[in-house]
């Protein structure tokens, strides 16, 4: 062969190589490319009904299928047990506060009214049991009220800012013992149109008693639980290391729940034309709904009729775990098995 021919057999080998190479290099890229493209179709595929909720991530997990490894570091420190208990106290003191307004063009006529009203709705309270002690009069404010009025001011119309009247708002606060008196307390301010309740408070003398006794109730459970659990799982129990504890009150104005009864505008546009519908007034209805709290280890055996106070306590309990004593028992050249 002479050296011709083989440079031409180098030069055929040397674009067959880099023909393929670059065949292959565009197969691989060509490859890459779909498997980028499988991998979204895959994740939505996988994800199921809340896929188009929620966007994929690689690190959700279903929670009946999560595992945790026996060395993760919080496994090692402690395990946890905790327990909830709710106590319901029948309020014994309720506040009503109400709103008194009068408008008048002078403040001291305005103020003058205010309490002329006052008056007069203490005095019917007082018929109805109300003790004098137990009705306080909060003063709040004395506000101006302008109007706008057009006046010619050199051969122009403007708004010009002017004194309309006086405002005064005076709140009053009835302190009655029962729903009872309560309603025929409203009732006395209905019959002189005083209808603007600001706050209607529940308390009770009798919620210290009630937080020891759930915290009481909390730790026995807690504790019973834990006996139950760790007691069985592991033969005996681990060595307690700390204790977390929380009571709180859910008073019954926080427990009321209101909703609309129809779900459409106020004012739609009709399909015939430009003509504007307007669609009947629909209040919200409103209920006492009351604590609904399933995760408690102890709930009262009745469900919320009356406004009631809830006490409810959370306690946590930690333990040493058994995989930290070992892995403790194994530094210092002890570990028993």
């Amino acid at each position: 062969m002479n050296k011709t021919s083989q440079m031409n057999t180098k030069t055929a080998r040397r674009l067959l190589a880099n023909g393929i190479w670059t065949w292959s290099l565009r197969k691989g890229v060509f490859a890459f490319i779909l498997i980028l493209g499988i991998i979204p179709l895959i994740n939505a595929q996988s994800s199921g009904s809340r896929g188009g909720v929620a966007p994929y991530s690689s690190n959700q997990t279903p929670s009946s299928l999560e595992t945790t490894s026996v060395l993760d570091p919080q496994i090692q420190e402690y395990i946890q047990v905790g327990s909830r208990v709710e106590i319901r106290v029948k309020p014994d003191q309720i506040r009503i506060v109400l709103a008194v307004r009068e408008n008048a063009k002078t403040s001291a006529e305005c103020e003058e009214k205010v309490f002329a009203r006052i008056e007069i709705l203490k005095s019917a309270l007082k018929k109805i049991g109300v003790k004098s002690e137990d009705i306080v009069d909060d003063f709040i404010a004395v506000l101006p009220r302008y109007k706008f009025v057009l006046e010619d001011l050199e051969g122009e119309k403007v708004a010009v800012e002017t004194l309309l009247d006086y405002g005064m708002q005076s709140n009053l606060h009835i302190k009655v013992p029962d729903d009872e008196l309560a309603l025929k307390a409203i009732r006395a301010a209905f019959t002189m149109d005083i209808t603007d309740i600001i706050a209607f408070d529940y308390w009770s003398k009798e919620l210290d008693a009630a937080k020891q006794a759930a915290l009481e109730q909390a730790i026995d459970k807690a504790n019973s639980k834990a006996h139950l659990i760790l007691g069985k799982t592991f033969g005996e129990m681990p060595k307690p290391i700390n204790v977390k504890t929380s009571t709180n009150l859910i008073m019954p104005e926080t427990l009321y729940q209101s909703f609309n009864n129809a779900f459409s505008e106020t004012v739609t546009q009709s399909y015939r034309g430009n003509l504007p519908v307007i669609t009947a007034f629909r209040p919200k209805n409103t209920y006492y709904k009351g604590n609904v709290d399933t995760h408690s280890d102890q709930q009262p055996d009745t469900v919320s009729m009356h406004c009631e106070i809830s006490v409810v306590s959370t306690v946590q309990l930690f333990y040493s775990s058994p995989v930290n004593e070992r892995l403790l028992k194994k530094k210092r050249g002890h570990v028993q098995f």
